[in-house]
């Protein structure tokens, strides 16, 4: 379990296979999950972002093989590998890798966690879901209800600090076609959890 030092859980998405045969986590325009666009590099840039500020946080990368059609590292290893490519030691990241979707990775990292200081860091199109599906599921109410986890965005992450970097970027995502038609699942899952009929496989 995960104690004392503040920790930055990662909630992992998709992956791409880039030109040298090299999995990584997608950029806004290189496509998504299942389910449309993604940006899950933005979580990983924003967790160095947090680590600059303070490098006695923990990191939780979290993920297992997810709902993707293709063979592949599970996603935590690829969030792990990505942030020591930025800088984060790999003893302060550790890996949840039995997860298959955000459902899954909450229930896992209740593992994981302890009383402590914890951020939850994901894309803002993502986050109403995480939300929902913790204020909704008995299983999941009163553990994240004790812990009293922080919740953060990528994206207001990144505008704090470079955004002359990223606020095209993500400004032009959000007002995307793509984006727009995930928002739209991402609300209309957000009722299902609500009425008690949504999928969690």
């Amino acid at each position: 379990m995960i104690g004392q030092a503040e920790s930055i859980v990662i909630l992992g998405g998709g992956l791409i296979k880039d030109s040298a045969g090299i999995f990584r986590t997608i950029n806004f325009g290189e496509g998504g999950d299942h389910s449309g666009i993604t940006g899950d590099r933005l979580r990983v840039e924003a967790a160095y972002c947090l680590y600059q500020e303070n490098n006695q946080r923990m990191f939780i990368a979290s993920g297992g093989q997810g709902f993707l059609e293709f063979k592949h590292p599970d996603i935590s290893s690829v969030i792990k590998n990505e942030l020591v490519q930025l800088g984060v030691p790999k003893e302060r990241i550790v890996e949840e890798n039995r997860s298959n979707n955000t459902y899954q990775q909450l229930v896992f990292l209740k593992d994981v966690l302890k009383a402590a200081s914890v951020i939850i860091l994901t894309n803002q199109w993502h986050l109403p879901r995480v939300k929902a599906i913790i204020e909704n599921i008995e299983e999941l109410k009163d553990f994240y209800h004790n812990l009293k986890p922080k919740y953060l965005t990528a994206e207001e992450v990144l505008l704090s600090h470079n955004p002359s970097n990223w606020r095209e970027i993500i400004e032009s995502a959000y007002a995307s076609k793509d984006m727009g038609d995930r928002l739209k699942l991402e609300k209309y899952g957000i009722e299902q959890i609500k009425k008690g009929t949504y999928r969690y496989e």
